[in-house]
């Protein structure tokens, strides 16, 4: 899968979940990483029932949040709560999340409301 068939997919969910449709050619995106989960998670147990693939998506906006912030109508079939990640956190998120940080070290300097 390329990076832009990743892009769309995520704009699309960005759209169906908090009705917000970014303009094209108004932002810039970098992939952080991407966690995979299947349950179960071995096949001795049975065959996977649940896959997920997250992706973790940088996207960033000409836009100011305030700005993206008031054109935002989460679907309350699709979402039930939602935060905004600096860069800083949303790689600390990625770096935890494949391993090549250990959450300790990361945990020092993210805001108090995120541990």
């Amino acid at each position: 899968m390329e990076l832009e068939e990743i892009l769309e997919c995520g704009l699309r969910e960005l759209w169906e979940e908090c009705g917000l449709q970014l303009p094209q050619n108004q932002f810039s995106c970098v992939l952080l990483g991407l966690w995979e989960s299947a349950y179960p998670p071995r096949l001795s147990w049975g065959f996977p029932k649940y896959h997920h693939l997250i992706l973790y998506i940088l996207v960033i906006s000409q836009e100011s949040q305030q700005q993206l912030q008031a054109r935002i109508q989460m679907n309350p079939n699709e979402v039930n709560a939602f935060m905004w990640l600096g860069p800083d956190v949303a790689t600390a998120v990625a770096a935890t999340e494949d391993g090549t940080e250990t959450p300790r070290r990361l945990l020092q300097n993210l805001p108090p409301t995120l541990r």
